[in-house]
């Protein structure tokens, strides 16, 4: 229906796999026999893309990393980020967002990390509806949402809010099925849900 949009890469989003500066792990193919943090299996940005990048790159994270993690809590990025910069892990799988808006926020600087690798750009988080839904109600409800601005408020519990804002985004945009083909491809190679086969 709509897809949010939100930093750099606006209605688009990547992940990345990154690694403390100074660690000695320079290149993909250093994270061979490395320790690993990811986000959660269900987000592209913190797992599939990198899973999906390492493959693609001949490394298999079932056999050539040595140990990796999707700890409680991995949802809130910052925490997978910080486990490299803390030492607790190798590298991490970064979404490229969160990267961009930890740096921009001061708590990280650029300079702290290498990055090691980046996959394609595929859409952000998005709303969708179920098949069957009435056509009209789908469309007046993404309308709704791409005609949001950064000036519209909504009454809560006695406080006016920022609807944007109190989301943390900056609008939405439509996109095409054919947008999100990168992210079926993902996870076809990774072998992941709805493609995946045992």
């Amino acid at each position: 229906m709509a897809t949010e949009k939100r930093g750099n890469y606006g209605s688009y989003t990547a992940g990345t796999i990154i690694a403390r500066k100074g660690s000695g792990i320079k290149t993909l193919q250093d994270v061979k026999g490395k320790r690993m943090i990811f986000g959660p299996q269900l987000a592209p940005s913190g797992f599939l893309a990198q899973y999906d990048l390492l493959l693609r790159n001949g490394i298999d994270p079932e056999l050539d990393i040595a140990y990796y993690a999707i700890p409680a809590g991995s949802f809130k990025h910052e925490k997978v980020i910080y486990g490299v910069y803390f030492g607790q892990f190798d590298v991490a799988a970064a979404p490229s967002l969160d990267l961009e808006l930890m740096t921009r926020a001061g708590k990280i600087s650029a300079d702290d990390f290498v990055i090691l690798g980046q996959s394609p750009i595929f859409p952000y988080c998005t709303f969708g509806a179920r098949k069957g839904l009435d056509p009209q109600l789908v469309q007046k409800f993404r309308q709704t949402l791409v005609d949001l601005t950064t000036a519209d408020t909504v009454d809560y519990q006695g406080e006016r809010l920022k609807v944007l804002a109190s989301a943390w985004i900056d609008g939405f945009d439509v996109l095409q099925d054919s947008d999100y083909d990168q992210l079926r491809e993902m996870a076809k190679r990774a072998n992941m849900p709805p493609y995946q086969e045992f």
